[in-house]
């Protein structure tokens, strides 16, 4: 497709969607068929609904005319420039399956850069799509193409419907399970160890004021040991008691505890239990009410656990979790988790993710926490006890009966309910005071970008560069190739606790905040994107002059430095060493005109101090 071809193109008309609706994510998939899948929250119904459109892209190429202007007067070859101005280019709408095709096509017979072309033909059938594209994306003329696939319609989005979300109409559940681990321990490192029933559940709407309490049947006799028979006999009584107290019991998890009251006072309290061998039916329940109100997030505070463990356990249990979770409108069928196995990664930068096809995104509470207080002082725990406490003044339940926690479902059944209910409504202290779902939202929503990568800087920066980049008449260029031999990496200077600075920026959920301030940015070029250092003339690759010295000339005793600069090697933050800038501290001391002491801490000149003596002794 060249570009006569992308002009006469008949551009698809875009969906009309009510006044007023929200973009809530948007994912692209290659098949069964290639699609935008689209969830939004519907102006009319007043709930998040799923579309599906057409996953047209739009990447963009130098224009034949200005190609002069991007060759290196070095080699004479094309220069992998940043950015480039839009009336230097042309746009080629495309599918993304479609990216490679047409980047060979427009360069065909282009006298710098047909050999992309050479290569495409070459390798198209036997390279995997992204081996071939990552190759086909370094093309010096091609813009634009390499972005995350959902980026492309997060963008189109903010530039027709403007970037303030309407944070108001979030909505989030809370989920919190347990399991029946009297006779077996669960490996919690383990995903996949999901050997044990899952016999109690918490799901808190607070949109929707509903409280719903799963509670599954004792085990039959024949199913445990005989030395745990009296501790089941135990919890019969208790389930007789519990099956004919119901509204008895609704009055202990609210009326008679204050703290939970103070919580969830006004909520309508949904009793759900099933016999044992209906464990099925709890699980499915849960994803039923999930599914029918369709709230944007649901929080547990160790998700890795709960939700890993609900979707195994119905596979354990025989039936499908793409039937039981997954909403009947969705056409597609995502639904697995990833697991970040970096074993160095802080537990706020893990990558770890549930991916699914659903209308709500399922998050760790506990993660997100960390992740967005991330550049803020470390607190001395993330347990749920110890935030809830120090975030809203409310604690877990304690177990005040001998024995243990794997017991204690059996040596009281109610208390054990309540225990979990408790751990929920710690879980929406939390919330209420900080909204963190609210930030989540408005961050994907303004950053263009997937909930998955929303704490992974790289995309944030790229995508909303983006953003401004267009609104200047510029776009962006793919991924910059940094040759082999050129060191991009920043050395960090101090910085200072963010957590000291005055609450004086911007309000967020009705107060302001310490850490986005008007006026001012955090500018730690260690922690830039390569291509922000080249964008900016802030790169080696970029530089008019530099003093370089090679650092054996000091560390052989070739050359004298007096220096306090006396180490020669620095390492990053990812382990790699690199080389003192001596030559940096030479320049910005000549810059600052303090000749003397670049005199003596390299030229082997005498001090100020010994210049003086010199004077006093010969005058």
């Amino acid at each position: 497709m060249n570009m006569v071809e992308s002009e006469k193109m008949v551009k698809l008309r875009d969906p009309e969607y009510p006044v007023g609706s929200q973009l809530f994510d948007v994912r692209y998939y290659s098949h069964p068929s290639e699609c935008f899948e689209v969830v939004l929250f519907n102006a009319l119904t007043k709930k998040l609904e799923v579309y599906y459109e057409e996953p047209f892209i739009d990447i963009w190429f130098v224009k034949n005319e200005f190609k002069n202007e991007y060759i290196s007067n070095y080699d004479g070859m094309p220069i992998q420039a940043s950015q480039i101005p839009k009336e230097h280019l042309y746009p080629v709408k495309c599918k993304p399956s479609q990216i490679c095709k047409v980047i060979a096509e427009n360069v065909r017979d282009d006298k710098w850069c047909s050999e992309y072309t050479e290569y495409y033909e070459r390798n198209c059938r036997s390279l995997k799509y992204a081996v071939l594209k990552k190759h086909m994306c370094t093309c010096p003329w091609v813009l634009k193409a390499d972005f995350t696939e959902d980026v492309y319609y997060r963008l189109r989005w903010l530039e027709k419907n403007g970037r303030n979300a309407d944070i108001s109409n979030v909505t989030y559940a809370l989920l919190d399970i347990e399991c029946d681990v009297l006779d077996k321990t669960i490996n919690m490192r383990d995903i996949y160890d999901v050997s044990q029933p899952v016999n109690a559940a918490t799901l808190i709407l607070p949109s929707e004021k509903i409280c719903s309490v799963f509670i599954l049947g004792p085990r039959p006799k024949y199913k445990l040991h005989s030395r745990f028979h009296d501790l089941l006999e135990k919890q019969d009584k208790d389930f007789e008691w519990l099956i004919s107290h119901q509204e008895e019991f609704e009055r202990m998890i609210v009326e008679d505890d204050k703290d939970n009251r103070q919580y969830l006072e006004g909520y309508e309290i949904r009793l759900h239990i099933f016999e044992f061998d209906r464990e099925i039916d709890l699980i499915k329940t849960i994803f039923d009410y999930i599914n029918k109100y369709r709230p944007w997030f649901c929080m547990s505070w160790n998700a890795k656990f709960d939700h890993n463990y609900l979707m195994n356990r119905i596979t354990r249990l025989g039936y499908s979790p793409y039937d039981i979770i997954i909403p009947k409108e969705f056409k597609t069928n995502k639904l697995y988790y990833y697991e970040d196995t970096n074993g160095n990664a802080d537990f706020s930068s893990s990558k770890d993710w549930f991916y699914t096809s659903t209308y709500t995104q399922y998050v760790c509470q506990q993660r997100q926490y960390a992740a967005i207080r991330k550049s803020q002082q470390k607190p001395r725990s993330l347990s749920l006890n110890y935030t809830g406490r120090e975030v809203a003044g409310i604690v877990k339940l304690s177990d005040k009966r001998e024995g243990t926690f794997r017991e204690w479902a059996y040596l009281d059944l109610l208390i054990f309910i309540l225990y979990n209910v408790r751990d929920v409504v710690v879980q929406l202290a939390i919330e209420n005071k900080v909204g963190d779902t609210r930030s989540v939202y408005s961050r994907s929503y303004m950053f263009a970008t997937q909930y998955s990568k929303l704490f992974q800087e790289t995309h944030i920066v790229r995508n909303e560069r983006e953003v401004f980049y267009e609104k200047d008449g510029y776009i962006q260029a793919n991924r910059l190739q940094i040759p082999p031999d050129i060191d991009s990496h920043y050395k960090g200077a101090f910085v200072a606790p963010t957590e000291k600075n005055a609450p004086t920026g911007y309000i967020l959920n009705g107060k302001k905040i310490n850490n986005v301030i008007f006026g001012a940015s955090d500018a730690d070029a260690a922690s830039y994107y390569p291509s922000s250092k080249m964008g900016t003339n802030q790169d080696p690759m970029t530089l008019l002059y530099k003093l370089k010295i090679n650092n054996e000339v000091f560390t052989n005793g070739t050359c004298s430095n007096k220096s306090l600069n006396q180490s020669y090697v620095w390492i990053d933050s990812e382990g790699d060493p690199h080389p003192e800038d001596i030559g940096g501290y030479m320049v910005n001391s000549w810059k600052n005109k303090n000749y003397m002491s670049v005199g003596f801490n390299f030229f082997n000149l005498p001090s100020i101090t010994n210049c003086f003596k010199y004077l006093d002794a010969n005058l």
